[in-house]
């Protein structure tokens, strides 16, 4: 393949990102307009899609797209994820192959984060900043499963008291 096509299927997946934040922004009382959100020129420097203002507080995301056939995700994502550690958003690399679906590779701690963000009633009772704060300790300990048992058990222990009392 040459370069010039390689470009087009990158720039390819770059719009169908760009495109898919852009309607989803629009289903939302219409808020987002055209130029909120577009496609980064190829070989332009920082993320792949950028956003307005009001698209980043919509979708705060940092995303980088990748259209080739072999990809090795974990450098791409660990230089991606390095690359906008400074930044409160939360690094997503988009990829795909030839024919093949679209796939998204982020942290299993952002993933967590989202997830509790849209399903608060899987940690009833917990803050977003508090299940994050947990996962973030988990994740310190992850090689010990009788550490996390133990950090869970303290925990445990300390809200008894509280639901004893109500």
């Amino acid at each position: 393949m040459n370069t010039k096509s390689g470009k087009a299927k990158s720039r390819r997946l770059q719009n169908f990102v760009a495109g898919v934040f852009l309607y989803l922004g629009r289903q939302d009382d219409r808020r987002l307009q055209v130029n909120d959100v577009s496609p980064r020129q190829m070989g332009g420097s920082g993320v792949d899609t950028v956003m307005s203002p009001l698209a980043r507080l919509m979708f705060p995301y940092d995303v980088e797209c990748k259209q080739v056939e072999k990809l090795n995700i974990n450098a791409v994502y660990a230089k991606h994820a390095q690359m906008y550690k400074g930044t409160p958003n939360v690094p997503l690399v988009v990829h795909s192959k030839n024919r093949a679906p679209v796939l998204v590779t982020l942290s299993f701690f952002d993933f967590m984060c989202l997830v509790h963000g849209k399903h608060a009633a899987l940690v009833e009772g917990l803050s977003h900043i508090a299940i994050c704060d947990t996962f973030r300790r988990i994740e310190e300990m992850r090689d010990s499963w009788s550490a996390i048992e133990a950090e869970f058990l303290k925990d445990q222990a300390t809200e008894s008291p509280k639901q004893e009392g109500t």
